[in-house]
């Protein structure tokens, strides 16, 4: 039994049992009411979008060695 405020996982698939082949859209769908998953996209996104300012402000490293190669 989990302890309080971890995530249960469902049992491992004994011997012989098949992969569920049918999406359970009800647990999709409760995804976005989750906090921490909101709390992990926030932060995925925190950092895309930092690494996209960054990856705009400076030139590639091919620009840049080329650009030292002169001196």
């Amino acid at each position: 039994m989990p302890m309080r405020g971890e995530i249960s996982l469902p049992p491992l698939l004994g011997q012989g049992d098949n992969l569920p082949t049918v999406l359970n859209w009800r647990s999709t769908l409760a995804l976005p009411r989750n906090p921490d998953f909101l709390a992990v996209c926030g932060f995925s996104l925190i950092g895309l979008f930092s690494w996209l300012i960054l990856a705009m402000q400076f030139p590639s490293t091919d620009e840049m060695a080329a650009l030292l190669n002169q001196f």
